[in-house]
């Protein structure tokens, strides 16, 4: 019996051996009975021998506002195209002359003119007559294989009294006036002067039978300070004189060229009524002046532009006026047009320096 259970006590100890020496080893010192993770290696990305590896671009940094941009190859530089504003068909268009644009090949002959006229018969145009004090004030001449007509005043005939070398031409039916002309101004002759010289001017019929005094023009382009001005005075009243009339305006325009044959075309509209921008009226009744110096507009001016007088408009003069000469004063003048009622403003343009 003893024998027995010193057996199974024998059995029973080399059990618990066996189980002792099957206990697996600890790891790492942190008493974890599992088995260590071991990292896999990456996968390297698969590349096809004959094409590079596909690089994914890095967005572009957005500013602080969200833009549309447009890339390089479909970019356009921005335009700014004016809106023109709408006028009248007799009125002139405000874009400027191109050379080779054929609306400004003008004809030698053209309609709706009551004067075409060159000097080439050493003549004034039908409907002119001359205010001159000497044969010297008013010559024809030759220069540039054409016939001019040539004003002079000088210091000399301001002493004597003489203050205009004009040609003047009778009212035109209608109240407007639509004139081209080209002029040159000879560089000895053109001194800057700090006194106006009139070369054009619009001037009024004073109403003698109601004691109306000689006023200054209503409508005068000058020279002074070697610039051209454009001046323009008004009144309602039926007398006017030079210091109770409602209102005056000088417009300074660009430096007097000189030397050059100098392109001039007008449009005026006569009104001595003043309207509110905000009337109809405004564009349609009152006072324009539109002028242009060889085909670009130089000039718009909206407002009253003569004076109440009971025969309107006043009639055009052309050449030198001028009460304080201080140089002798030289002016040439051909190509002469007036445009009747049905002209346009290039019925009336003389052809241009660029395009002759």
């Amino acid at each position: 019996m003893k024998c027995y259970k010193m057996k199974r006590l024998l059995l029973l100890i080399l059990s618990l051996n066996l189980l002792l020496s099957c206990e697996p080893k600890k790891q790492n010192n942190n008493h974890s009975y599992y088995p260590p993770v071991v990292q896999q290696p990456e996968t390297p990305p698969v590349v096809t021998p004959d094409q590079p590896p596909v690089v994914t671009p890095e967005p572009p940094e957005q500013p602080d506002t969200a833009v549309v941009v447009t890339p390089p190859e479909q970019e356009e530089a921005e335009i700014s195209v004016p809106v023109p504003e709408v006028i009248t068909p007799n009125e002139p268009t405000p874009e400027q002359p191109k050379p080779n644009d054929p609306v400004f090949q003008i004809p030698e002959k053209r309609a709706n003119l009551s004067t075409q006229h060159d000097f080439a018969s050493t003549t004034l145009p039908r409907g002119f007559r001359k205010q001159t004090a000497n044969p010297m004030g008013l010559q024809f001449v030759e220069l540039g294989g054409a016939k001019w007509a040539r004003f002079v005043l000088s210091a000399n005939d301001n002493k004597n009294g003489v203050v205009r070398s004009e040609i003047l031409k009778d009212s035109e039916p209608g109240l407007i006036s639509r004139y081209g002309y080209t002029m040159r101004f000879p560089v000895e002759n053109w001194q800057a002067h700090s006194e106006p010289d009139i070369i054009t001017q619009w001037h009024n019929h004073e109403d003698k039978r109601l004691g109306e005094k000689p006023l200054v023009p209503p409508i005068a382009l000058f020279a002074e300070g070697d610039y051209l001005h454009v001046m323009v005075c008004w009144d309602s009243k039926k007398v006017t004189t030079n210091t109770n009339r409602e209102g005056k305006k000088n417009f300074k325009l660009i430096p007097l060229p000189k030397d050059q044959d100098v392109v001039f075309t007008w449009y005026v509209r006569h009104s001595y009524k003043t309207f509110s921008e905000s009337d109809p009226r405004y564009k349609t009744e009152g006072g324009l002046i539109i002028l242009a110096i060889n085909g670009k507009q130089v000039l718009k001016y909206y407002g009253p532009n003569a004076y109440n007088d009971a025969e309107m408009p006043g009639y055009f003069k052309v050449g030198i006026y001028s009460r304080h000469i201080k140089y002798k004063r030289v002016v040439l003048l051909k190509d002469l047009y007036i445009g009747n009622e049905k002209s346009g403003f290039l019925d009336v343009m003389p052809r241009l320096p660029m395009l002759q």
